[in-house]
């Protein structure tokens, strides 16, 4: 393989000059130039991004670190960040976790010494403390979720809390006292401010909290319909479901349809996320939708200005907006 000195030589110019014409760092003569070019092309020369990333510092290297790549959700996160990162020449390395802390820990290690030039992390265990070793290294660093709400970092995020209200506010002017809460881990951001909603809410309204009809699990389909299955042994029955997210939900549709119970006439379903599932399940389900795709579009975003403009000495929080689905699960 070529390097940049067989270049300099078959060129007959020095390889500082090759440098300045290859990486446009320097005005060089037309003639001197195309000889250079021709060489490199006669050569097949491929410059060596690592190399050049010793020397400059930049790898044009992004980290994406999300904690479940099997959940549609984060998917659309990742498509909006690529995108965006591919616009500006950027390649967006995608690690999942499984939440996972060791393995979070693990990547993001490797990231901070493979100096790529930012990470988008959507955080399983890692801490703010943790992180500011990115920060020392003049790392940039965006957060997509609420499991970290420290001001030195920027964060993408979507009102779990108001969400939730929103979601038990219509089953509630539906008829339903009885709510149920498959809800997720509380060890993750979602899983914790969702139940603590739903928690207030209930409190707010004067209905009882019925231990019985909480539980909590991963964010997964198998998890809604294990879930289901043991609440259905509950008497009385809840009227409502709600689900920590709308895997969690199918999971849950699918265990009451097994059982011959009806949805939404003997047990109304709704979910979290609009994934795209969501539309297509019997019945198709009724959840809170936000903007997934720009969440990750604007991560990436906020994360390559930081890139280009240096670390601020605090981040900002921004909020994308959520709305009702309503279809036919309740």
């Amino acid at each position: 393989m070529a390097v940049m000195k067989d270049v300099a030589a078959r060129a007959h110019v020095s390889v500082t000059t090759v440098s300045h014409v290859l990486n446009k760092t320097r005005v060089v003569a037309p003639a001197i130039s195309e000889r250079v070019l021709a060489a490199a092309h006669a050569l097949n020369y491929v410059p060596d991004p690592i190399a050049r990333g010793l020397r400059t510092r930049r790898t044009s290297l992004i980290a994406l670190v999300i904690p479940d790549i099997s959940n549609p959700y984060f998917p659309e996160v990742a498509r909006g960040a690529q995108d965006v990162a591919d616009q500006h020449g950027y390649l967006a390395i995608v690690c999942n976790t499984d939440w996972q802390g060791t393995r979070e820990r693990r990547f993001l290690d490797i990231m901070r010494r493979q100096r790529v030039e930012g990470v988008i992390l959507n955080p399983a265990e890692v801490t703010a403390e943790e992180l500011q070793l990115f920060h020392r290294g003049g790392i940039p660093i965006v957060l997509v979720g609420e499991q970290i709400t420290d001001p030195a970092f920027d964060q993408v995020a979507y009102d779990n809390m108001q969400a939730t209200r929103d979601l038990l506010e219509y089953l509630y002017t539906r008829g339903h006292r009885r709510i149920a809460h498959l809800g997720g881990l509380r060890t993750t951001a979602s899983g914790r401010l969702r139940h603590a909603a739903y928690c207030a809410w209930l409190e707010e309204k004067g209905l009882p909290a019925c231990p019985e009809y909480v539980s909590e699990g991963p964010f997964t389909q198998e998890e809604g319909r294990q879930s289901m299955c043991r609440m259905l042994r509950t008497n009385p029955r809840p009227t409502a479901i709600f689900a920590a997210n709308d895997l969690m939900a199918i999971g849950a549709i699918t265990a009451l349809r097994s059982s011959g119970v009806a949805v939404p006439r003997d047990i109304a379903v709704v979910g979290f996320d609009n994934i795209d599932q969501a539309a297509y399940v019997l019945p198709p389900l009724t959840t809170v939708s936000y903007p997934k795709y720009d969440m990750g579009k604007t991560a990436a975003e906020i994360l390559l200005q930081r890139v280009r403009r240096g670390l601020p000495r605090t981040g900002k929080r921004h909020v994308v907006p959520h709305r009702l689905v309503i279809r036919e699960s309740a």
